[in-house]
């Protein structure tokens, strides 16, 4: 801290201030702190402390104002400044905090500099991944044809089996590369609002898991009541179809009498409520906690990725849903999503 007369020539300063200007107090008192030869401003920042000493003067306010500056060995510094003009025994006095902010200022470039280099590498890495993950589907579908080409033909029964267990394999890849897809998609892409048509989006997600084991020893009940419109990411919410159906034919318990799965949406003004329902072989307590992290996957045993269910955690969240679940083990889970009508947005 300094105090000066109203000439504002220093007639007291304290220890730290001596130490931010690396001078004695002798080499301040009685004189004027830029005329000392102590402190050198810029043209810029001479002018704007003229400006700044003009304002406390004519409406007597506390000014804070940020300065870079030129100690007289040569050092630089950003210091942020604080005066006010103060009336005591009728003699004008002006009081002047210094903080030294350089280190912080210097830190915070870094940082700025680090953020920018951190976002650049992010985005070139995203980009790789999603035009790679492209890439990889393509030989994976052609894989897929010529073995089902070899099954056509006709083959020895053992090489047979080998030919499936390759097949399997395959598409297990290939749905890890296209989780990765949708992934980046929901990532990157801006939500796209439109009318969302439940039917046609359920009919599609049922259609494209018609390959999974015993699908069709599955009864899948649907329920759907829209009669209010619902408007949000058509591409988003099928996302979210997709994995909790494919989840419920993947976890089915076809010891079961009568497997099912119940599948029911109820839209009105403010939201859609989605409700996936199974009786499968359920998941554990201890489980519920993890199932929405990357790559956790509940049973080994189950073809997929382990990365669906974290996909749905960032789907929702970018719809500014929620989710909530529910399940026994041997009993079945109930999924029970809600996303909010964006039919003002359209």
């Amino acid at each position: 801290m300094l105090i000066l007369d109203e000439e504002e020539i220093v007639i007291e300063a304290n220890t730290t201030v001596c130490n931010i200007l690396n001078v004695s107090k002798q080499d301040l008192i009685n004189k004027k702190i830029m005329d000392s030869g102590v402190v050198f401003l810029n043209e810029h920042y001479t002018e704007k402390r003229h400006q700044t000493i003009n304002q406390l003067q004519e409406k007597g306010k506390v000014t804070n104002e940020e300065f870079k500056i030129t100690l007289k060995n040569g050092q630089e510094k950003t210091v942020l400044v604080s005066k006010e003009y103060l009336k005591i025994k009728d003699q004008t006095r002006v009081l002047v905090t210094i903080n030294d902010d350089t280190k912080r200022k210097e830190t915070a470039e870094i940082l700025a500099s680090q953020f920018n280099e951190l976002q650049k590498t992010n985005s070139e890495l995203d980009s790789f991944v999603y035009s790679a993950s492209h890439e990889l589907r393509a030989p994976l579908s052609s894989v897929l044809g010529l073995i089902q080409l070899i099954k056509m033909e006709g083959v020895d029964p053992k090489l047979y089996q080998h030919i499936d267990m390759m097949e399997i394999s395959i598409e297990r890849l290939d749905s890890f590369i296209k989780d990765i897809i949708e992934y980046s998609r929901n990532k990157h892409k801006n939500i796209d609002f439109e009318p969302i048509n439940f039917n046609t989006l359920i009919e599609q997600s049922l259609e494209s898991f018609w390959y999974l084991e015993n699908s069709k020893k599955i009864k899948i009940d649907i329920n759907i009541d829209d009669k209010e419109q619902f408007v949000s990411d058509s591409k988003r919410v099928s996302v979210l179809l997709n994995n909790f159906i494919s989840n419920a034919i993947k976890y089915h318990d076809l010891n079961k009498e009568s497997p099912f799965i119940h599948i029911n949406v109820k839209t009105s003004k403010k939201e859609a409520i989605l409700v996936v329902k199974d009786n499968g072989v359920g998941i554990e307590d201890v489980e519920l906690e993890r199932i929405f992290e990357m790559f956790y996957r509940v049973s080994s045993k189950v073809m997929g990725s382990g990365i669906g269910l974290f996909i749905v955690k960032e789907v929702i969240a970018k719809l500014k849903g929620t989710i909530d679940v529910t399940s026994k083990i041997g009993q079945g889970s109930t999924f029970t999503i809600t996303i909010p009508n964006e039919s003002g947005k359209l």
